[in-house]
């Protein structure tokens, strides 16, 4: 989207365009298995990924990041990945996590946002889950002052580490 002058600041975890990019490092998160207290899983502190596949997933956005990268392992292990739903935001991802439809995937972070009295959140073993996200600009073109002043302010507060 930055290359196609879509929006003025990207937030991502790789690109094969980042030598087009004027990127900076923001933060580390890790992305962890959300479901209702009472699945089959919940009892776990933490899972391999391919360990889910007996079981219905909630998916954030078919064509994400993450989606991919757990398609990719559903194939490896030569299993099927049982998407149920496809949804378009943490809040659908948690309701329906919370009504029973089948578990899902989300960083750690965002997760604190959320009341989660009735929900487990299991830790996923696999080196993908921790990510080191990154802040970008389109290189040598100006942003707007707003823009500026919004990835002073991300890079001002980044915890990478």
């Amino acid at each position: 989207m930055l290359l196609e002058n879509s929006a003025d600041i990207g937030l991502f975890t790789s690109s094969m365009d980042e030598a087009q990019l004027d990127v900076h490092p923001y933060r580390e998160d890790e992305l962890v298995l959300i479901m209702h207290t009472s699945h089959p899983l919940a009892s776990f502190d933490q899972i391999g990924f391919a360990d889910t596949l007996d079981h219905e997933h909630i998916g954030l956005q078919r064509d994400s990041a993450a989606a991919s990268i757990i398609q990719r392992v559903a194939a490896d292990a030569k299993r099927e990945l049982r998407m149920r739903f496809f949804v378009h935001s943490y809040d659908a991802l948690i309701s329906m996590v919370r009504a029973r439809h089948g578990i899902g995937l989300m960083p750690l972070g965002a997760l604190s946002l959320y009341d989660t009295n009735d929900l487990a959140n299991v830790r996923i073993i696999d080196p993908w889950a921790r990510r080191r996200l990154k802040i970008a600009v389109r290189r040598g073109e100006a942003i707007s002052a707003a823009a500026r002043l919004l990835l002073q302010h991300l890079c001002a507060s980044a915890t990478t580490r």
